[in-house]
């Protein structure tokens, strides 16, 4: 009986990890797709018509984004060294939030003979990234002293951050307020 009741658990998982959701794909060319979309674990999309159509791949070769789930997802090139990635775009305005989630696994130590042992250092977190002046500038898990410059035609706001009234991991704030209430 545990056995069926894991074996019914992973594949519920298995399962709802492979649903597509409705959405939009926009082209490169400038022309919208609708119809359903599962986003790949290693980068890319695969789309269908409808749920009876083969699937099509696209990455960021045929693609600028697309929108499923009520977000907006878009590619941008974060580095020189790498292709573009699919990032959540949060905030638009004067300066434009976007985020991506990281996972890390891990080091495992081993425990001898019998097998077991330790993992360390593994987790996930919400890197971010903003567009100021259609400049990409990458800020990590929380805003740093050296990213206030980007802020500094608005030194409410700097207090509010200085005094911990906003902290600095609050992103979505510190970029929202900016937007909202301060100058151009």
């Amino acid at each position: 009986m545990k056995t069926k009741l894991t074996f019914l658990a992973l594949l519920a998982c298995f399962l709802m990890h492979a649903q597509y959701h409705d959405g939009t794909v926009f082209l490169k060319d400038s022309t919208e797709l609708k119809g359903l979309i599962k986003v790949r674990p290693l980068g890319g999309i695969k789309f269908k018509s409808n749920r009876d159509d083969k699937p099509t791949a696209y990455d960021y070769n045929h693609i600028t984004g697309f929108h499923t789930k009520g977000e907006n997802y878009i590619y941008i090139k974060t580095s020189i060294d790498f292709p573009p990635r699919i990032v959540k775009e949060h905030i638009t305005g004067k300066i434009t939030l976007y985020s991506t989630e990281i996972y890390n696994p891990g080091h495992t130590i081993p425990a001898g003979y019998a097998g077991g042992g330790m993992t360390m250092g593994g987790g996930s977190a919400t890197i971010y990234f903003l567009m100021v002046e259609n400049k990409i500038t990458r800020l990590g898990p929380k805003l740093k002293k050296k990213h206030f410059l980007f802020f500094k035609s608005c030194p409410i706001l700097i207090d509010k951050i200085n005094s911990k009234e906003i902290h600095r991991r609050e992103v979505y704030d510190i970029v929202d307020f900016y937007n909202k209430k301060c100058p151009s």
